[in-house]
């Protein structure tokens, strides 16, 4: 449904162009809404007294009608029944203009050596971002989102020094392939926090330095809306070996 959604094509009106994209929106919600108050009724059906039939009324009664109405508010009943990533995408979709894609980029798709330098300064637009990566001790940084597209758009000297690399080795580099990062399910269910809850805190894992040795860090991180485009931003302390 997102890789349908009309997009700007310079011919037709703009105006038009988001009415249709609201509409298609809206009916997506309508159907997610449905099914969100059906996981209700079935937890009610399947154990009243445990989860609580009244409280579970209360919160159907309160599902937004529509798409416009969600807030960051109602995350927590959306997530009663699994479904906030979902809502949160289309809320999220409903809020850029026309001519945006949120859907990720396919691997084979690429990214141009411009892309990459045109979503750096993007991302490093915010001058408190700026100044957090020119003056902070503690490693950082900054990427594209997604499963096999998370590609280093920026890092600090602490995060270089950290896996003892320079810019122009990762530069651009998709994270697994540059050794750095291993593909593995504690970095899968990292990055299900980001695309549920958008961030996490804490999470222990184990990255490799240039010498191929294993580094125990803790990553907490977020997922940020920043000129126009999803970054997810880490911050990385190493855990003392006991």
């Amino acid at each position: 449904m997102l890789e349908g959604l009309p997009v700007a094509d310079g011919v037709t009106p703009i105006e038009d162009v988001e009415e249709q994209r609201r509409l298609r929106l809206e009916e997506a919600y309508r159907q997610t809404r449905q099914i969100t108050i059906e996981q209700f009724h079935v937890l009610m059906h399947a154990d009243s007294v445990r989860h609580n039939a009244s409280r579970l009324q209360t919160l159907i009664s309160q599902v937004p009608e529509s798409l416009h109405l969600v807030e960051e508010s109602h995350k927590p009943l959306f997530l009663e029944v699994d479904l906030w990533r979902l809502v949160a995408v289309l809320r999220d979709e409903l809020s850029l203009p026309a001519d945006f894609d949120l859907a990720p980029r396919d691997e084979t798709d690429g990214y141009t050596a411009a892309d990459l330098a045109q979503a750096e300064n993007a991302a490093m637009s915010d001058p408190v971002i700026q100044a957090l990566f020119d003056l902070s001790p503690v490693a950082f940084s900054i990427s594209t989102i997604g499963q096999n597209t998370s590609r280093y758009i920026r890092v600090n000297q602490a995060y270089l020094d950290l896996v003892g690399s320079n810019w122009d080795q990762i530069r651009g580099h998709e994270m697994v392939a540059s050794g750095i990062v291993s593909c593995s399910e504690a970095r899968a269910f990292r990055l299900m926090l980001l695309d549920r809850d958008g961030g996490y805190t804490g999470q222990l894992a184990d990255i490799r330095n240039a010498a191929g040795e294993s580094v125990s860090v803790s990553i907490s991180a977020r997922r940020l809306f920043v000129a126009g485009q999803f970054y997810d931003f880490e911050v990385l302390t190493r855990v003392a070996e006991a």
